[in-house]
């Protein structure tokens, strides 16, 4: 019998990640500790497959503190409009502000 196609295994993996993301998602409203645990099986089925690591995934640790943050939990969402309009989140483990641009530049204008 021989190996599995790696577009094949990818796929598979991309499947797996976006499952714990989900699970991450509902058990933070029961225990934290158990959805961050989900969060980082999901970062590290990722690794270990090389795949792209999905926006949501992406969004979901702070990038100064490297830890899980979860809307309401431990972060906070703004929608923002000085500098533009964007998404502020706030991490409430290490303070930093991560902004997202919401509004696209016009182009050809």
């Amino acid at each position: 019998m021989g190996r599995l196609p790696k577009r094949f295994v990818r796929r598979e993996a991309a499947k797996v990640v976006d499952r714990l993301i989900e699970a991450s998602l509902k058990a933070v409203s029961k225990d934290q500790a158990l959805g961050e645990n989900y969060l980082d099986k999901a970062r590290r089925v990722c690794e270990r497959y090389r795949i792209r690591k999905p926006p949501l995934l992406r969004r979901l640790y702070c990038r100064r503190c490297k830890r899980p943050i979860f809307p309401g939990r431990t972060s906070k969402f703004r929608i923002r409009r000085g500098r533009g309009k964007h998404l502020s989140i706030t991490c409430l483990l290490c303070g930093s502000v991560t902004r997202i641009p919401l509004d696209r530049p016009k182009q050809g204008v």
